[in-house]
């Protein structure tokens, strides 16, 4: 009874999430609807995801009798890392119906922290991310891994290589997971899930540390990042000089490749690609000294690299890339959003200035994660904007923040990030619970949390 009860209370509260947008009356302006049929579709939809709810709450084996408040997601099982507290050998990755504050500047320790997210169908998406578990004297760093089925997020084992920064997913279902351990260098790994096991190999000597991967094919792999050379003084001014690196997986090995001239001194920290004559990767160029000159983007054309100059110049750099076609492709960092048509780079107008990673299904759906602000989208017309009060991921007791997004198309959105909430206070300070896994999903109407926490099964 306690499960139909839990049932029922998202169920009102799945409705009431619906009957908002489709009424701004009864909260934030919004569009309004052209006619009721759009209310009763949101609605019937909302009670057909119920009717799933109640399938998985009436039948799910091994539920404890107290379960957590949910808020209309998909319950998911998760393997607890060998390092976590939690010993036996599976969790359980519960939703709740709790609203969350904005986010910190970064997240606190111990906890999760989901930093990615790939999507190659509606029933196959991975995140990736870590677990710090701290112990007296020391902290240990467990790499997490998640995969949606279609029906529900499960953690994937792996071999133990430390946090995990990436991930991308071929044409044939192949992920591929950048993984790195302390310190970053020395253990520096690529992971690859056949569909059957996970094998791992170390990027050649002299990779560098690698930001980001994209997964043309299963022998099309790309890396990007950069080396960190000693440190150098020049009078009172001294800098660690940076290096672009690129490493290529052909099947058989890993290789490093030669960056173009003029774009040597820097570092990249994203790639995207739509095919094996069409890949990008962006970050900033350094000068001699050290000194930034300004955004890099530089293009494969199945035989060499290129630096492809951008619209604007000055100090910032690129921090994430989406391809959609050879001549759709968007790119930002700082205040800078361009979008490539094929010949130039043109400025995207925009009014944020937040970015953590973008990801397209199309021309008329492109999104991007802005952490402690939310997600924002891209209709063809203009930005639409999702605040963490929008995602319903704000209340005075919980903080979130959004890292990845990936969109299947534009009615089936993922993002994940992590979220905590605080304790109790000593004096005029909060003390914070450890970081939780949060992932959410946009189903073309409305915002869902499926998991925000981990608990025993």
């Amino acid at each position: 009874m306690d499960d139909f009860g839990d049932f029922l209370a998202g169920l009102r509260g799945q409705i009431e999430r619906c009957a908002a947008e489709a009424h701004p009356e009864r909260g934030k302006k919004v569009a309004r609807p052209r006619s009721t049929m759009r209310l009763a579709a949101v609605v019937a939809a909302c009670l057909a995801a119920a009717a799933i709810a109640l399938a998985l709450v009436v039948w799910s084996p091994g539920r404890g009798t107290a379960p957590t408040p949910r808020s209309g997601g998909t319950a998911a099982i998760m393997l607890a890392p060998a390092t976590h507290s939690l010993s036996s050998s599976s969790a359980q990755l519960r939703d709740r119906g709790e609203l969350f504050a904005p986010a910190m500047a970064g997240p606190p320790e111990p906890g999760y922290n989901l930093l990615d997210v790939t999507a190659r169908a509606e029933d196959d998406i991975w995140a990736v991310g870590f677990l710090t578990t701290v112990t007296p004297g020391s902290a240990t760093t467990s790499s997490v891994v998640l995969h949606w089925d279609g029906s529900a997020w499960r953690q994937v084992r792996t071999p133990e290589m430390g946090g995990v920064r990436a991930i991308a997913v071929d044409a044939e279902g192949g992920a591929w997971a950048l993984a790195w351990g302390s310190p970053p260098e020395a253990r520096q790994h690529m992971l690859h899930w056949d569909g059957h096991a996970w094998t791992d190999s170390v990027l050649p000597a002299g990779a560098g540390l690698m930001a980001d991967v994209c997964a043309v094919a299963p022998d099309d792999v790309w890396a990007v990042g950069s080396k960190t050379d000693p440190m150098v003084t020049r009078g009172k001014y001294s800098w660690n000089p940076e290096h672009v690196r690129l490493a290529h997986w052909d099947g058989t090995a890993w290789t490093t490749v030669a960056t173009p001239a003029g774009a040597r001194r820097g570092f990249l920290t994203s790639v995207s690609g739509t095919g094996p004559a069409d890949v990008w990767a962006v970050g900033r160029r350094d000068l001699r000294g050290g000194k930034a000159a300004g955004p890099l983007a530089l293009h494969w054309d199945g035989t060499a690299w290129t630096r492809v100059p951008g619209v604007l110049g000055g100090t910032p750099w690129l921090v994430t890339v989406g391809a959609l076609s050879p001549t759709d492709v968007w790119t930002g960092g700082e205040k800078l959003l361009q979008r490539w048509d094929g010949g130039v780079w043109r400025s995207a107008p925009h009014d944020f200035s937040v970015y953590a990673q973008l990801s397209g299904a199309s021309p008329t759906s492109m999104w991007l994660a802005t952490q402690n602000r939310g997600v924002v989208a891209w209709d063809g017309r203009g930005w639409r904007s999702f605040s963490l009060r929008d995602m319903r991921l704000k209340s005075t007791g919980t903080r979130a923040t959004v890292n990845a997004v990936a969109a299947v198309s534009a009615r089936d959105v993922w993002a994940v990030g992590q979220i905590w909430s605080r304790s109790h206070r000593s004096g005029s300070a909060w003390s914070w619970e450890p970081a939780m896994p949060l992932i959410v999903h946009w189903d073309g109407s409305c915002w869902s949390t499926v998991v925000d926490s981990v608990s025993s099964r």
